[in-house]
Parts: structure tokens; sequence; C-alpha cells
């Protein structure tokens, strides 16, 4: 018999059936497996054991009878006098409440000195006897569920990681079948590792941090392979997969299942919950609790620091130095599709400077009427030395936009910076490239001389848009070179 099918016919938990098993009181074999298989001896005398349990008989006693130094006509003697001993002072417990009830005293004018002396037993108070825990993993359930929630998300953050620092791709705005991937990847991975970790530690990150260790009984460690599975089952049944409602209603019933003891469907037959305080202190009343809650807190903290910095080496365009023309190129699309995102870019530039459609089906609108400008590259035993362009308003009139951001855009591909976060001077040039101030203007950075020429009549400025004024001839000229000067600082 397995350990359920025990429980099932004592009505025993198994922390208490695996407490008398270190008694010595049972015997069960081992499978091949390495599970217990109950026989029917043990399971005879479990129920001799919970009966005399019901009359208060110690297990020294039980332990006593079970190596035949006690006959049971002597235990059910001791057990006899113990309980007409226990009348006695319920007896006298009685009468001392019925003392009090007609002295009628209240609490500040109650005489405690009174009542002890007149039965003074009454104050010595006794630890009770306890055999055993109840399953610790059926009374933590929250403790049990943050862990998980927490190994789920650094598994979700290694893999986030792994698309900033290897594809470069933008994680924070992505689409949903991206997250979908995203949300199955986290979960296979978490498989692995807790499966890995359940192996050789008997826990996990997320356990650890709240002290928690899942081993067997013995408290050896799980094999891979058990580990592994009760993992994906608990993936399954327990998470739901992360399909939201699914999971809100697997979350519901494991709550549950702990909250009445009953084992969840995920867990082996031989598994067993510990703690350093053996399972009896509840975790706010061990030592460094809250320091756990702020740790458990700060790992989140750090798992957002790390995706926030590894989306920032995403946003890096993947080329630096020297470039060719087809570099640039994918310097620049790969900006214009951080740009864009979460869709991508309907219009690409190529490595001869004219832009292509990502997808020929789809109709392109370019609003406020400007096309992007072609770009004028010329080279120097292939490597790219100057990149320029030259824009004008639109010839159906009307409002346009202001194309300084492809001179921005230029200038972080050719250098091979981000457009997130850049830094000081960048970030200064930037904003100057940005206003709009007619005239020649120049700047000089890494080796590159910047100009930009821009000179516009009959609108009027609305930040980086031209509004026509009425009655007015409309005209806008802009250019913008990056020429190679010289070697790079």
């Amino acid at each position: 018999m397995t350990i359920k099918e025990i429980e099932a016919a004592t009505g025993l938990p198994r922390a208490n059936v695996r407490y008398y098993e270190s008694l010595g009181l049972i015997h069960p074999a081992r499978g091949a497996n390495g599970y217990r298989d109950y026989r029917q001896e043990d399971l005879d005398t479990l129920l001799k054991i919970k009966l005399l349990r019901q009359l208060d008989c110690s297990l020294e006693d039980i332990q006593a009878l079970e190596r035949g130094e006690r006959t049971l006509d002597q235990v059910l003697a001791k057990i006899w006098s113990a309980l007409e001993q226990k009348q006695a002072e319920t007896q006298r417990a009685r009468e001392l409440c019925q003392q009090m009830q007609a002295d009628h005293p209240s609490w500040n004018s109650l005489q405690p000195e009174r009542y002890l002396f007149w039965n003074p037993s009454d104050s010595v108070q006794l630890s009770p006897v306890r055999d055993a825990v109840d399953d610790l993993g059926s009374r933590c359930p929250w403790r049990r569920y943050l862990a998980r929630m927490l190994d789920y998300a650094l598994c979700l953050t290694l893999w986030e990681l792994f698309l900033c620092l290897v594809p470069r791709v933008n994680i924070l705005s992505t689409p949903v079948w991206l997250n979908v991937l995203n949300v199955a990847m986290a979960l296979g991975l978490m498989c692995v590792l807790e499966a890995v970790f359940l192996h050789f530690f008997g826990t996990t990150p997320g356990k650890a941090l709240f002290r928690l260790k899942l081993t067997r009984s013995d408290g050896s460690y799980f094999g891979f392979l058990d580990a592994l599975w009760r993992t994906g089952r608990a993936v399954l049944l327990g998470m739901g997969l992360m399909i939201p409602l699914v999971s809100l209603i697997t979350l519901i019933l494991s709550f549950q299942r702990c909250r009445h003891q009953v084992s969840q469907p995920w867990a082996l037959d031989d598994e067993g919950w510990s703690d350093p305080s053996g399972g009896w202190t509840p975790f706010f009343e061990q030592r460094g609790s809250v320091l756990r809650v702020v740790g458990y807190v700060g790992c989140y903290a750090v798992m957002v620091a790390l995706t926030l910095l590894g989306s920032l080496v995403a946003a890096t365009p993947w080329h630096q130095g020297s470039l060719t023309s087809r570099e640039f190129a994918a310097n620049y699309n790969h900006l214009l599709t951080y740009a864009s995102a979460p869709d991508t870019p309907v219009e690409k530039l190529g490595e001869d400077g004219t832009w292509y459609q990502t997808d020929p089906n789809v109709f392109v609108f370019h609003v406020m009427g400007v096309e992007p400008p072609p770009f004028q590259f010329q080279e120097d035993d292939g490597q790219l030395t100057q990149v320029s362009f030259t824009a004008s308003s639109p010839e159906e009139g009307g409002a346009c936009t202001i194309p300084s951001g492809y001179a921005v855009r230029i200038l972080h591909a050719l250098l091979g910076e981000r457009e997130l976060l850049p830094g000081k001077t960048l970030s200064t040039i930037d904003q100057e490239l940005l206003e709009t101030v007619p005239g020649e203007h120049t700047w000089t950075i890494d080796g590159w001389d910047l100009t930009c020429k821009m000179d516009f009549s009959g609108y009027q400025v609305y930040e980086q848009y031209l509004v026509p004024v009425e009655g007015e001839t409309q005209n806008l000229s802009y250019f913008f070179s990056a020429q190679f000067a010289g070697s790079r600082a």
C-alpha cells in the first residue's frame, strides 16, 4: 500500500504515519523505486495506535507494548488511573470557576492569591505533548505560492535577458505571439531548473528565501526525473500554464486543498516539507522573517533593473566603429524597429540608401505628407565616409513634419549608439537637431562633422510640425550631412 492508501484507511495524516515509523512502531518495505510499501501488518498497527491515542495512551507505553515489556491490562489500568486523576482535576477546576463566579470580581478587583491558594495546582501549566506536525506543506500555501512565483519570475528574467543580449529583441514592447512564447519558454526553463535544484539542493531560490525545503520524508533529495515530473504537473495543475483565467482557478483549488490538508495532485508519494523550526513556528515568528520579505521584494526590484539594463543593451545597434553601407543600414533599421515597436516598421532602409516596404501587400500612408527621403552614401575602400539627405515641402501642400528625426537616427546609426538614454554629448546634439531653428548649424562628434541646413516660410511651428499659414506660399528646404573627418577619439 502507498502512503495515500494508508492515509485513507486510517484517517491519520502522513506526517504522523512517518513519525510512528521513525519511532520503530511500523516497518514498511522499500520498493525498487525507493517508495515505501506498507503491509497489512503496518495498517493494523497504525489502527491500534490510533485507538490507544484516543484514550490518551502515551507513545512510551505504546512502544513498551510493541516490545512486549508491558501487557495491555497494565497499560489500560494506567490509563484508567490517569483518567480518574484528570476527572478529579476537572472537578476542582469547575469548583474554582463556580467560586469565582459567585464572588463576581472585576478585572481590577481580582485577587489571584486567594484563588491560587485555594487550588495552587492550577498555577502550573504544562506544555502539551504532540506526536508530529501535520504536513508543513498544507500550512504554508502562501509561502509556497510566493516562492513559486519568484522562481517563475527568475526564469522569465533569464529568458528575457537572453532575448536582449542575443537576438536583441525589444522585450518592453512585444506582440502577443511573443508574449505567449516568453511565458512558454519561462515555464519550460522553470521545469528544468527547479528539477535540478530539487535534485541537488532540496530547495529552489524562492523556497530557500522562505526557508522551505522539499525532500523525501527521510531527508534525501529527489531524483532528477521525479523532480521534473513533479514540477511539470505543478506548472500544469497548479499554475494553469499561466493562462489568466485558468491560472486563477487552479490557484483557488490549490489553496482549498492546502486549507483542508489534501495532498496536491502533483505531490509525490514520499515527499516532505520542512523548515528550520521543524514546522512548529509560523514564518513571521521566525528570526529574520522581515528581512526575508524585504529580500523577496528586493529580488523583484533587481529583476526589473536587469530587464531595463538588458533593454538598453538590446537597443544598441549591432555594428560599431567603421561601417559599410550594409552595416549602417542594419544599424538604422535596428533603431527604427525600436522606434516603431511593437509594430514592425512598414518601410526600412536599403543598403543603397533607398526605402523598401517590409510588406508589399500593405498600403503605406505617410503622416503629414512627408515621405522618407533617400540617403546618399559615399564610401572609401568599402567604408562609409558620408551620409546625407535632402527634404522639401510636400507638393500637395498642407502640414508636414520636420525631418530632423532622420538626422538623429543617422547619427546614432553611424556611432552605433542607442536612442534610449544616450551619452551626454550625443544627447545634447540630438536635442539641438530636433529644435526647429532655421539656418545652418554644425557639430563635430567622434570624428564626424555634422551639417544641418533648414529654411522654411509660410509655416507656423508647432513642436515638430509645420502648419501652413493661410494665404501664404509654403516652402521647406532641409539638408543634413554627416562627413567622416578623421580618426575617432
